[in-house]
């Protein structure tokens, strides 16, 4: 009789081994996806400018281009530049106006210095990401039709590009211009995806959406 119930008390037994052995399994891989998040996630650097009073988050080293990028300010720029690179960009622009001037007529007046604003719009950036409150604005042509791009004369007019001014009213005294040509840089590595998408896309946070702005 003890014979024929042991097998039966046996199958009962891998019933309850099997989950615990699954569960296991999932709890090893979660920890090891947490440990390789946390190592990818060291690549990103919080940069602050005492000196503007500019906050933001990049992606020091690029695990997938093998590439390091460094932080350098010149006269009234910041910019971020692969290491062992001549070439060179502005990310961030700093304009200052006085306390009373508006964010509107401050782009007016820095815009349009020598230029004529009759082909030109002042217009909220579109499909920015910026932190709560902060206001943007981008002088565009007129016209997106092809005969009238490059009618809008001003240096900081963008058509096809995400160049745009970023203004914080808490910090009256100033206003960024962000530079297109920096903006696919990430704030963090992982931010990374692959398959028949861009590598970084505009839902996902780049180096441009976390910039701070404060005294």
């Amino acid at each position: 009789m003890n014979n024929q119930i042991l097998p039966v008390k046996s199958s009962r037994a891998w019933w309850l081994v099997i989950p615990i052995l699954i569960l296991t399994v999932i709890a090893f891989g979660w920890w090891g996806w947490g440990n390789q998040t946390a190592k990818i996630s060291s690549n990103s650097t919080l940069f602050t400018s005492e000196k503007f009073g500019v906050r933001f988050q990049y992606m020091s080293y690029d695990p997938k281009s093998d590439s390091k990028y460094f932080i350098e300010e010149s006269d009234d720029n910041i910019f971020i530049r692969p290491i062992n690179e001549g070439s060179k960009y502005p990310f961030i622009m700093i304009f200052y106006k006085n306390v009373n001037e508006s964010f509107m007529h401050a782009v007016t007046r820095i815009g349009f210095v020598d230029n004529k604003k009759d082909d030109c719009k002042i217009v909220p950036a579109r499909y920015i990401n910026h932190k709560l409150g902060y206001e943007t604005l981008q002088i565009k042509s007129i016209s997106n039709q092809q005969d009238s791009i490059t009618s809008c004369q001003s240096k900081y007019s963008r058509d096809w590009s995400v160049g745009y001014f970023l203004y914080n009213p808490s910090v009256s005294t100033k206003l960024l211009f962000i530079e297109d040509g920096q903006d696919p840089f990430p704030s963090e590595p992982e931010l990374y995806i692959s398959g028949n998408v861009p590598d970084i896309v505009d839902m996902k946070p780049s180096a441009s959406d976390t910039i701070e702005i404060f005294n």
